[in-house]
């Protein structure tokens, strides 16, 4: 089965990097008229506006594109004004205004972030935080590693993007526009559950990675590939939903034995399948670093993965015509591999 990009798709299993940067023009333009309704608009009758219009215009519009810090704080801005929320409308609003400059904009390539104060200033790792913060306790507690653990966490990232970029600069090409703040955090002592990574669309651009499940340069580049493809999955349903079911989660599948929404299963799916695309074409690679063996286990788990939850999705699932386009990529790309 061929592997060619189908270019029917706004995005597909194989998209390029133009492609993304293009939709992210979309998300840019966005994010500044939602901002600029929740500031001088929704809520300027009870909180003045902490920034003026210019001011805005510069940190969405111009170059180059708005942090995953700044996207945080339009979600923190978001839910209090959806919850009347006018004490925390005026504590987040002047909270953006005065974010660091080095703050406001996407670096040109990923770049690794300890959740820190000693990393991030204060609203930003508050902005995260709540950002990243997960409805079943995985990511309610965040800390920021220690310094041999971000050094640790940092050379294997180091070692996994430096071996991705030389095996497959196309796909390296894919993951940079798509991710461009890679935070390192570990739980906290709060916390019931560990965690693998993290992504929301509410700090688009950034993917959370636990320092502490990072074991080897392969496992890592696996984590950073998922994480990376639930960002992609986030630009293929901006306007049109991929799933009409509800969001009960009411589904379970080999995949997690936790019931689970529908959409869930299908992100779960999605970047499994991503993950096997990966590691099979860095294992075909004549440029692939050493480390590249321990990918074969990587790509045969992530196919059963899949194929795990294929009938759970195709016995539950209610598909926009989107989602059943993405759907067929989907299980076409499991059937090749």
């Amino acid at each position: 089965m061929s592997l060619e990009p189908d270019m029917a798709a706004p995005l597909s299993m194989r998209t390029d990097a133009e492609t993304i940067r293009r939709i992210k023009l979309d998300v840019r333009r966005r994010l500044h008229r939602s901002l600029d309704h929740l500031i001088f608009e929704a809520a300027a009758d009870q909180v003045p506006p902490a920034l003026s219009r210019e001011r805005l215009a510069a940190l969405t519009l111009s170059e180059p594109f708005p942090s995953p810090i700044v996207f945080a704080a339009h979600a923190a801005l978001l839910r209090a004004a959806e919850t009347d929320r006018a004490d925390l409308f005026a504590r987040d609003s002047a909270a953006l205004a005065a974010l660091p400059e080095g703050e406001h904009h996407a670096p040109e390539a990923p770049v690794m972030a300890l959740l820190h104060e000693r990393a991030l200033s204060p609203a930003a790792c508050e902005f995260l935080k709540r950002a990243f913060l997960d409805d079943i306790g995985l990511t309610a507690d965040l800390v920021g590693p220690s310094e041999e653990e971000a050094d640790r966490a940092a050379d294997l990232v180091g070692l996994a993007l430096s071996g991705f970029g030389q095996a497959l600069p196309e796909r390296h090409a894919e993951f940079s526009a798509l991710v461009c703040m890679i935070v390192l955090a570990k739980p906290g002592p709060e916390a019931d559950r560990g965690f693998g990574g993290a992504t929301v669309f509410d700090a688009f651009g950034a993917v959370l990675v636990n320092v502490e499940a990072l074991k080897s340069p392969a496992r890592t580049l696996m984590t950073l590939v998922h994480e990376a493809a639930h960002q992609q999955l986030f630009l293929c349903h901006l306007d049109d939903p991929v799933l009409l079911n509800d969001a009960e989660p009411r589904h379970v599948s080999p995949l997690r034995k936790e019931p689970r929404p529908m959409e869930g299963v299908f992100h779960a799916a999605w970047v499994s399948a991503k993950m096997a695309l990966v590691a099979d074409a860095m294992l075909r690679s004549g440029n692939s670093p050493q480390w590249v063996a321990e990918l074969a286990a990587y790509r045969e788990s992530s196919i059963a993965a899949v194929q795990d939850a294929l009938p759970t999705i195709e016995a539950g699932a209610e598909f926009t015509p989107l989602g059943a386009e993405l759907f067929r990529e989907l299980r076409s790309t499991a059937e090749a591999l």
